[in-house]
């Protein structure tokens, strides 16, 4: 049986709802009448003869037809997008997939990483607090005295030149580090008449023509902190406090500070939070003293004070023309240091 073949094309695509064989003429005439009504002037017919197959010669049809209005190969069709929009959606695309490939790289590599070491707090408490105990270096009498003594027994004069002034300070090192200064007050004195006078193991440091300050050090390191040997602090309110203020008629100054927990580092775990001390810590507080006063008044101090306090600095300042009374001296001295107690 005999059929009419419809198909519509406009643009090289077939048509939505054309490419259908009829029965009938008037069957055929009504679609190409819908498909006019719908598309206008810019529809192309293509006639062709009813076969009996439904079938028609593609290869002859489209030979009778222009160029222009031919129906074109075409494979998965898709809208129009601009090239630049492709481009940017494209590496987009690209971008996300490397990102999550090395996401997936990173967690496989972490999975392979070995744990972090686990830390025992009671372990690394104990060597800050080792560390600490080996810092601070409590001074027992006879360090404080040695300090006093070594000031006490520098020359007066050195070969025309006058002793000004002295310091001795704690470093990092056992022992302290002293310095005195000599001005020169003999008009024939020179740096070869001090140096055939000066004390063997100094070295000297020349300030122009008429000063000269001279280094060497002097023996007494304390011993390392013990919290079982140090007062509690209201003994020290009590016992302690109370020896300075007996001694305060013989100082021209003193200052106390205010009490303070010494201040740790406090180790980490591994994963780098911060440790909670443990309760068998022991609990250390500070404050610091200074004094000032004639030489003769300091010789007193280092025993009230034995094995409480970390000595940092002594001074010692001549002045020949100071007015002599309890608390003033041609010779005065100065002492500044922590004072230690236990919580």
């Amino acid at each position: 049986m005999g059929g009419i073949w419809v198909v519509a094309a406009q643009g090289g695509k077939v048509l939505t709802h054309s490419d259908r064989v009829y029965d009938s003429a008037a069957d055929a005439q009504v679609a190409l009448d819908g498909l006019t009504a719908h598309h206008g002037d810019e529809l192309v017919i293509l006639d062709a003869a009813a076969g009996h197959s439904g079938e028609a010669a593609l290869p002859a049809l489209l030979g009778d037809v222009a160029t222009a209005y031919r129906l074109q190969p075409c494979g998965w069709s898709m809208p129009t997008i601009p090239r630049p929009l492709v481009v940017a959606a494209l590496g987009c695309a690209a971008a996300f997939l490397l990102r999550s490939g090395w996401d997936w790289y990173r967690h496989l590599d972490g999975a392979r990483a070995p744990a972090p070491v686990s830390i025992d707090p009671e372990a690394a408490w104990a060597q800050v607090y080792e560390t600490l105990r080996q810092r601070i270096r409590l001074h027992a009498e006879n360090d404080g005295l040695a300090v006093l003594d070594a000031l006490a027994e520098l020359p007066a004069e050195l070969g025309g030149w006058g002793l000004s002034s002295a310091q001795c300070t704690r470093g990092t090192e056992p022992g302290w580090a002293c310095r005195a200064r000599y001005d020169r007050v003999h008009r024939l004195a020179t740096n070869a008449s001090f140096l055939a006078a000066r004390p063997s193991g100094w070295s000297e440091t020349w300030q122009p023509l008429d000063t000269v300050v001279a280094r060497f050090a002097v023996a007494g390191g304390g011993q390392a902190l013990e919290p079982s040997r140090l007062r509690s602090r209201s003994e020290h309110d009590d016992k302690t406090i109370t020896a300075l203020q007996q001694v305060l008629p013989l100082m021209s100054g003193a200052t106390l500070g205010e009490t303070v927990p010494v201040r740790l580092e406090p180790p980490r775990d591994e994963y780098g939070v911060a440790l909670a001390a443990p309760p068998s810590m022991p609990a250390i507080s500070e404050r610091p003293l200074a004094l000032e006063g004639p030489l003769r008044s300091m010789f007193l101090i280092p025993g009230l004070l034995a094995n409480q306090i970390e000595w940092r600095a002594v001074s010692l300042n001549v002045d020949a023309a100071a007015e002599l009374s309890l608390n003033r001296s041609r010779l005065m001295a100065g002492m500044s240091g922590v004072l230690y107690a236990r919580d």
